[in-house]
């Protein structure tokens, strides 16, 4: 007895539909971490919305993420003093962040994505920046600074230089 093609074909092709909607949730929350806890149409809106607005709902307070996205935000590393760093990324193009990601972690972690790693990895250099007598992040405007002196220390543990200050 002979089987029929379509169910099959049918059956592929839903569940390549399937993974290609897995994939492009695994990307949005690769740049909107705080949205795991949403469905996909919701996590989807998040996204039009970021982009629309140009804002980062990941550095949203609590109520307002509630009130416009339907659901709760995840916790995230959006907030805190490596926001403004994060801010100031999401105004250029990922292979930006990646470069600097490629100075802050191990090379093959790089991915041009914020995500726990690469705040991290800012959260270290940030802490030192300010250490060693670096001016406060405390906004986009400062960010340039902290990312000129942060290619200076890497060049400096590279080759051996003085440490900048």
């Amino acid at each position: 007895m002979r089987r029929p093609f379509l169910p099959f074909a049918l059956a592929l092709a839903l569940s390549a539909g399937a993974a290609a909607a897995q994939d492009r949730r695994t990307e949005l929350l690769g740049f909107y971490p705080c949205g795991a806890l949403l469905d996909d149409a919701a996590l989807a809106y998040l996204a039009d919305f970021a982009n629309a607005t140009k804002q980062d709902p990941c550095l949203m307070d609590a109520d307002a993420f509630a009130a416009a996205f339907g659901g709760p935000t995840a916790p995230n590393d959006a907030a805190g003093p490596v926001a403004p760093i994060r801010t100031w990324f999401l105004g250029e193009p990922a292979y930006q962040l990646w470069l600097y990601q490629t100075l802050l972690m191990e090379p093959d972690a790089a991915d041009g994505r914020w995500g726990p790693k690469t705040s991290a990895a800012f959260a270290r250099r940030l802490e030192t920046y300010l250490a060693v007598g670096g001016e406060p992040v405390e906004g986009p405007d400062d960010v340039p600074a902290l990312l000129d002196w942060i290619v200076a220390a890497a060049y400096a543990e590279a080759v051996g230089g003085e440490f900048p200050d």
